[in-house]
């Protein structure tokens, strides 16, 4: 990722999180994210029917809690 964001003359991210089953980088003057799922999504499926915000939620939160600038959304 840091390689094709430095290719692409982009900055490199604020803070990166490594969750359970993603890997999820942020910028945060920007309020960008960028997430990348770690896990084999099946041919002929919609690649967010498998996403499970409640448990994303989870995963930052113990991942992000002293991460400044980080703050959770309502």
């Amino acid at each position: 990722m840091r390689e094709i964001l430095a290719a692409a003359g982009l900055p490199v991210p604020d803070d990166i999180a490594h969750v359970s089953r993603a890997v999820i980088f942020l910028w945060y003057e920007t309020k960008a994210f960028v997430l990348v799922d770690l896990e084999e999504v099946p041919d002929g499926e919609d690649p967010l029917d498998g996403l499970d915000v409640n448990q994303l939620a989870i995963d930052l939160a113990d991942e992000l809690d002293d991460a400044a600038g980080f703050i959770e959304a309502a």
